[in-house]
C-alpha cells in the first residue's frame, strides 16, 4: 500500500519525466546564415540549400547579424506577391509542434517601404507535397527599428496528414501601386519547439523545493 509520501515521490518523479522527456531534436538547416554562395564579387540570386522564389539574393552589402553574408528580400512588384526562400524536406507527424525562427533587419540603405512586411513561417505538408497550413512570426514592418536585427518566431502544431514541414522567409508586397525597399534575413532555425533550457531548470528546481518541503512536514 502506498503512503501519501509514496504517491508524492511518484508524482515527483512523473513530472520530472514529463517535463526532461520533451523532444529535443532540432531539424538540420542547411546554410542557416546564408554564407553561400560567395557574394564578395556581387550580389548572388537565392542561397545555397534554399529554393527561392521571386527577388531573393545572397548579399555582403548590408551588416550581417553574424558571418560575412545575409539574405536580401524585396518585391515582387505586383500587389499581394511574395519573394523569399524556403527549406524543407523534414518529416513531421501530427501533433507535433514545431519552430521557425530568424533575424530580421530592417535597413536605412534600403528601408521596408509603406504597408509591406516580412515574415518566418512554418508550413505543414501532406504527402502529396499539398500545404496542409501555416503559421507567421509577428508581422516584420517599417515601423521596426531600422538597422537592429530583431529575431521573429513562428510556432504551429501539425495537422492530420502531416508528413513533412518546412520554414519559409518572405517579404509581401502590400503597397499600391507597388514600391521598392527590402528586407534582410539571417541566423534561420527550424526544428521541434522546445522549452528554452532556463525554463527546465527553473521548473526542477521548483519541484525539487516542492519535494523538500513536503519532506520537511513528513519528519
Amino acid at each position: 500500500m502506498l503512503t501519501r509520501t509514496s504517491h508524492f515521490s511518484t508524482g515527483l518523479f512523473l513530472c520530472v519525466v514529463l517535463l526532461l522527456g520533451i523532444p529535443s531534436a532540432r531539424a538540420a538547416l542547411l546554410n542557416p546564415s546564408f554564407e553561400n554562395p560567395n557574394a564578395s564579387a556581387g550580389d548572388q540570386y537565392g542561397s545555397a540549400n534554399w529554393g527561392a522564389f521571386n527577388d531573393a539574393y545572397t548579399t555582403i552589402n548590408v551588416t550581417p547579424n553574424s558571418g560575412t553574408q545575409a539574405l536580401k528580400v524585396f518585391g515582387p512588384f505586383f500587389q499581394f506577391g511574395g519573394a523569399g526562400v524556403v527549406q524543407g524536406g523534414f518529416a513531421a507527424t501530427p501533433g507535433q509542434a514545431w519552430q521557425a525562427s530568424a533575424f530580421l533587419r530592417n535597413d536605412s540603405a534600403d528601408p521596408i517601404q509603406g504597408a509591406n512586411f516580412a515574415v518566418v513561417k512554418v508550413e505543414f505538408l501532406d504527402a502529396g507535397n499539398n500545404v496542409l497550413s501555416g503559421f507567421e512570426s509577428p508581422h516584420f514592418t517599417a515601423a521596426n527599428l531600422q538597422n537592429v536585427w530583431t529575431q521573429e518566431v513562428a510556432i504551429g502544431t501539425a495537422p492530420v496528414n502531416t508528413t513533412s514541414a518546412q520554414i519559409v522567409l518572405v517579404h509581401v508586397q502590400l503597397n499600391s501601386p507597388v514600391t521598392g525597399g527590402s528586407v534582410f534575413f539571417d541566423d534561420a532555425a527550424f526544428g521541434l519547439s522546445v522549452p528554452e533550457p532556463a525554463s527546465l531548470s527553473l521548473a526542477a528546481i521548483g519541484l525539487a523545493g516542492f519535494g523538500l518541503r513536503r519532506r520537511r512536514r513528513c519528519i
